[in-house]
């Protein structure tokens, strides 16, 4: 699914919206898996670290796309993109 939605929305490199919108999802992912391995529960295994890894690459890749296709424009809600940004890459 990732490289399939990094494909069609690389062929409109302006669409900020959709950059930003998958970003959020994939950080979600990396949070979710956080949470995964701290609970260790038995009825699901937790997520692969480099399964892991690999949402929190994408969401700072996504938001750095996103970021540079036009929603720096919007200084709100860039700064609020910006902040998560630092919080991913300080993880």
């Amino acid at each position: 699914a990732n490289t399939a939605y990094s494909t069609a929305v690389s062929l409109y490199e302006n669409l900020s919206k959709a950059w930003l919108q998958w970003a959020s999802f994939a950080d979600r992912q990396f949070v979710f898996g956080a949470q995964q391995q701290g609970q260790q529960q038995q009825s699901q295994p937790a997520m692969d670290p480099a399964k892991r890894l690999a949402w929190g690459e994408n969401a700072v890749e996504s938001f750095l796309q996103g970021l540079r296709a036009g929603a720096a424009d919007r200084r709100k809600s860039a700064h609020k993109y910006v902040a998560r940004l630092l919080w991913l890459v300080l993880q």
